[in-house]
């Protein structure tokens, strides 16, 4: 159990034996005198455990499934550290997401829709909250499929590996998401509510100059569909959440700069308020 060197830290889970025959050990036989073998069978031994997980998830996947429940911290501090073995890692964690539990990136790349390019993720402390958040509406509506996050440190891993297969990995509380162009062309309903082109400007002026300095910005929507707002920032709830565990002095007030509101320009709400701006603006 203390033999750091045969494997690294995030397979700490394995137990067992290695024999070999020509490892040369000094007079204590307490430290190997050639580390460049040691090295050479640490590799072996990590990729020997990898592919075996591998291959007990494609041969087992119920069995597979209770494994990555007890273990998923080790895989995923793996694909943290060991750059070396990461697309084997890749292949090996799960997610729940918007289309099922327990899913892997390749079922998601096969679940994207015609004209998605990118990788929808989304941190939040459950499923049911997830699915519930405003931050979904666009992706129920257009049926894209969402990864739900529900540690810190998948968001950092997801951040760090940047892409899988050539698709960005993109948090959905960006306020620079963008959806497929095909999608939204595709439903263009008319919203009895729906605010004048005219008028748009100037009410996302209004609201921004009466909410300072709590928002930065305020635009026009193209993902909401039943909510009136919402805000979005370059810098997710998560990794606030985050800051503040790590720095007792951080001020979650300061990043208010850098908030966007969006404003859903077909919500009834939305619109009287506005006929209220030009009306009656106390």
């Amino acid at each position: 159990k203390n033999c750091k060197e045969l494997l690294p830290n995030y397979l700490r889970f394995v137990t067992g034996v290695v024999d070999c025959e020509d490892l040369p050990l000094n007079i204590s036989r307490e430290n190997y005198q050639d580390s460049s073998l040691m090295a050479k069978l640490k590799g072996l031994l990590t990729k020997r455990v990898l592919r075996t997980l591998q291959e007990k998830a494609k041969r087992s996947p119920a069995e597979y499934k209770e494994f990555f429940k007890n273990f998923h911290i080790n895989i995923k501090e793996g694909l943290y550290t060991d750059h070396e073995n990461q697309k084997t890692l890749l292949s090996l964690i799960r997610f729940d997401s918007s289309i099922g539990d327990h899913i892997s990136l390749e079922n998601y790349v096969e679940n994207m829709k015609e004209g998605q390019d990118k990788i929808y993720f989304f941190l939040s402390q459950s499923k049911e909250a997830a699915e519930n958040s405003a931050y979904m509406e666009p992706f129920t509506k257009y049926d894209l499929p969402v990864l739900f996050l529900g540690v810190h440190i998948e968001e950092m891993i997801l951040q760090q590996l940047g892409q899988f297969e050539g698709k960005q990995f993109v948090n959905i509380e960006s306020p620079q998401l963008t959806l497929p162009k095909n999608l939204k062309a595709k439903s263009q309903a008319v919203s009895e509510f729906e605010l004048p082109e005219d008028e748009r400007q100037n009410f996302c002026l209004w609201v921004r100059n009466e909410l300072q300095p709590m928002v930065g910005n305020v635009v026009i929507s193209e993902k909401l569909t039943d909510s009136p707002v919402m805000v979005s920032s370059m810098m997710s709830s998560g990794m606030r959440q985050m800051m503040s565990m790590m720095d007792q002095g951080f001020n979650v007030n300061q990043f208010h700069q850098n908030l966007t509101m969006e404003v859903n320009p077909d919500h009834e709400m939305v619109f009287k308020l506005n006929v209220l701006r030009k009306t009656n603006i106390k």
